[in-house]
């Protein structure tokens, strides 16, 4: 009888294929369990700068060990080798010349058909540097921090201290504070690169001027933000003044070999209507900024009372949802994705719902973009992550059969390159394999521009993690990006659910949309079907799994173990 392998020796003999197929293009060295250097090829001598003798009479930690900050972390990554775990993470070396050196390092155990750990295998990959310019980066904002605090004291002495403005107070003439934030800024500096930017700046400086009389005040505040102190203008001539502005602001100009189109967005606040500090009416200015964003690119919006009701609000609603995400107080209803025929339960969307004590039942469509605005996204997306795997291994453990589950993840997540391995100890914790998860992205990953986001959704993809496209055939078209994109599913917007019934053009593009997915080989499903009517019109064009009112609404952990019970005996 032929002695079949034990999976331990299969796991090695597949890791030895594929390190073979990487030698010739990675920096790799084998090691002892113990840290002795085993071989380094070419590409890993060089890396270090070590002859091929000098590198085998070195251990691991004379070699390559990190800077004292990282310590605990790397001797936590060998205590998980010896477990048999991979393990990876970007660490800080010393060349063998003293040169500084970053390394995103993969560290891959290879077992013996006991079991036991045999041999360490390091791949190394030099990435200086983008972690010289993310050093950059991040002194560059710490630089902008510092004008902006220095800016800001220069207009407050400008604008309240000196004479003019004391003449102002004394005499109660009216003064007006605009706050401007350049439309798109970042996306000049992320294309064209920072001298781009910065002659950007040049240019909308020497407009805003152009504009303004000998009495006014410009200043810039920091980063794409100016103030103008406009003195002796009612709103009407403040408002034709702004125009003026607007309009020179928008003419084109040519930067790095780019044609660009400046716009801004313009907050003002009224002195002494709205305040009669500096400090006050920047503050009022810059909220009347939000809103003209939030109106759309190149609009300006006065200050008002009802505009400070809401900010007080918001930040009120912010604090609640901080203290929500710190005390587990929010939940997940999932809604069941249903085959149109059969009626099987396909899987579940995990949906976040928030019922707070005092101010009731808020909407996603609320806290979720506020989680967003204020930093909470990330800290929004791992709760969900983690909750979606506990239920869904708590349903398995009670005999339900649920064979996905959904979570919708925020763009941000996907800039972050530990998304994979936050999702990989997820599901060791939780005892659950990639494909039992399918994450959700908005078109806005796929047109952020971030350079991790499409490493990372590939790495996601590798796992056998499934990745769906919500919202399809809204807004921003991502049909260009499809072709390379490791999406599995399409999500059909409920729009075009909700008006199949009455318009010929709505059926026409959700016929298209499965079409591109069949061409694309890629599955399409619809959302919002409330009606059997709708059921009927999707199935006729293909469409084999939705989910929506008709199918069933968002459950509760236990009323959706309720539903599938119910559901048994007919199944």
């Amino acid at each position: 009888m032929k002695q079949q392998s034990s999976p331990s020796s299969q796991a090695s003999a597949e890791r030895m294929e594929l390190l073979a197929a990487l030698e010739q293009a990675m920096a790799i060295a084998e090691f002892t369990p113990d840290g002795r250097v085993l071989r380094a090829n070419g590409k890993y001598r060089q890396l270090f700068g070590y002859t091929a003798e000098a590198i085998v009479k070195r251990r691991h930690q004379q070699l390559c060990a990190p800077d004292p900050a990282n310590r605990h972390d790397f001797d936590g990554l060998w205590a998980g080798l010896g477990r048999g775990q991979s393990a990876n993470g970007r660490y800080p070396y010393t060349r063998a010349d003293g040169r500084r050196l970053w390394l995103e390092a993969t560290y891959l155990p290879i077992l013996g058909a006991d079991g036991q750990l045999k041999r360490i295998v390091q791949i190394a990959t030099d990435v200086s540097a983008q972690a010289e310019r993310e050093e950059a980066e991040r002194q560059r904002c710490r630089l902008l921090t510092l004008e902006r605090e220095e800016s800001h004291n220069r207009i407050r002495q400008m604008a309240f201290y000196d004479a003019l403005t004391g003449l102002a107070r004394r005499s109660r003439t009216a003064l007006n504070v605009l706050f401007f934030d350049l439309d798109r800024f970042k996306q000049v500096n992320d294309t064209l690169g920072h001298p781009a930017g910065d002659a950007l700046l040049r240019i909308v400086a020497q407009r805003l001027r152009g504009e303004l009389r000998a009495t006014d005040i410009v200043g810039r505040l920091s980063g794409d933000e100016f103030v103008v102190v406009l003195t002796d203008c009612d709103p009407r001539q403040t408002t034709e003044t702004v125009k003026r502005i607007q309009k020179q602001l928008s003419a084109p100009c040519q930067i790095a070999g780019a044609t660009l189109t400046p716009s801004a967005s313009i907050g003002i606040s009224q002195f002494p209507d709205n305040g009669e500090d500096m400090e006050t009416l920047l503050h009022y200015a810059d909220l009347a900024m939000y809103q003209a964003k939030g109106n759309g690119r190149g609009q300006f919006s006065f200050f008002s009372e009802e505009l400070n009701r809401q900010a007080q609000e918001r930040r009120t609603l912010e604090v609640a949802l901080r203290e929500a995400l710190q005390q587990q107080l929010l939940q997940l209803h999932y809604q069941p994705q249903v085959d149109l025929k059969s009626g099987r339960l396909c899987g579940v969307e995990a949906l976040a719902r928030w019922a707070h004590p005092q101010l009731g039942s808020i909407p996603p469509s609320r806290f979720i973009p506020l989680a967003a605005e204020c930093g909470l996204a990330g800290e929004l997306d791992r709760w969900a992550l983690d909750e979606a795997c506990r239920q869904l291994a708590a349903w398995r453990s009670a005999g339900l059969e649920v064979a996905t589950v959904s979570v919708n993840l925020s763009p941000n997540s996907f800039h972050n390159i530990e998304l994979p391995r936050q999702i990989a100890d997820t599901l060791q914790r939780h005892a659950l394999q990639p494909a039992d998860l399918n994450l959700e992205i908005t078109q806005d990953v796929l047109r952020s521009g971030n350079p991790n986001s499409l490493k990372t959704l590939h790495a996601v993809q590798a796992m056998d993690i499934g990745l769906t496209v919500d919202d399809f055939g809204t807004g921003y078209s991502c049909l260009g990006y499809l072709r390379h994109l490791p999406v599995r599913a399409l999500k059909l917007d409920r729009s075009f659910v909700r008006d199949l019934e009455h318009d010929e053009i709505t059926r026409a593009l959700t016929e298209a949309a499965m079409r591109i997915g069949d061409s694309l080989r890629i599955a399409v499903f619809a959302e919002g079907v409330e009606n059997e009517e709708q059921r009927r019109l999707l199935t006729h064009r293909g469409y084999q799994v939705a989910q929506g009112f008709l199918l069933s609404r968002p459950l509760s952990a236990e009323q959706l173990a309720a539903w599938l019970k119910e559901r048994q005996p007919a199944e």
